[in-house]
């Protein structure tokens, strides 16, 4: 049974094909994540960690959809992102009383300067890496309620809360995941 991966950074999971907007040392197919070139039914697994916020806000569902249609019946589709839910209760915490329970954090404080609000934007939007030409940027805030449903749309079925992303990539104190299989 095949096995895709889509978006694999800089480490491609074992047993998985890749799929990748470009070309590179862990990529098998090289093209757009919303219109796969793939027969529908060719896969028993789709996996992608944190792929989904980097594809337009008005793309997502019908992108969902698409990863869906390459199942094989009874396969399984795996996504995880970022969970924007717990980042914008943080910014409207510290909007309502100046404070949030939630740190800054590290990851990018050159830019954030520990300002909680603008560590939380940050994690929500990203940031444009030099030569990427803006694909690193996220354009799409995710909701574990909207994803659930983009997963519902699909037909997917047996949906299920994925704790951690797989292999090294977690994204730890913003991901979300979800699994669900095809009828």
């Amino acid at each position: 049974m095949r096995r895709l991966e889509i978006g694999p950074g800089a480490e491609r999971l074992p047993g998985f094909e890749t799929f990748n907007l470009f070309p590179g040392p862990f990529t098998d197919h090289v093209g757009d994540a919303r219109k796969l070139p793939f027969k529908d039914g060719t896969f028993g697994e789709v996996y992608s960690s944190h792929c989904i916020e980097h594809i337009e806000w008005f793309d997502v569902e019908a992108t969902i959809a698409e990863w869906a249609r390459v199942l094989a019946p009874g396969g399984w589709l795996e996504v995880h992102t970022v969970d924007s839910t717990a980042l914008m209760r943080a910014m409207l915490e510290w909007e309502e009383t100046g404070e949030t329970s939630r740190s800054a954090g590290a990851w990018k404080r050159e830019l954030h300067k520990d300002h909680p609000f603008v560590a939380a934007a940050g994690r929500i939007l990203c940031y444009a890496k030099r030569g990427d030409r803006g694909a690193n940027m996220h354009r799409a805030i995710l909701t574990p309620r909207y994803l659930r449903e983009c997963f519902e749309r699909a037909g997917l079925v047996d949906l299920e809360t994925v704790d951690e992303p797989r292999g090294t990539k977690k994204h730890r104190g913003i991901n979300m995941g979800l699994r669900g299989r095809k009828c």
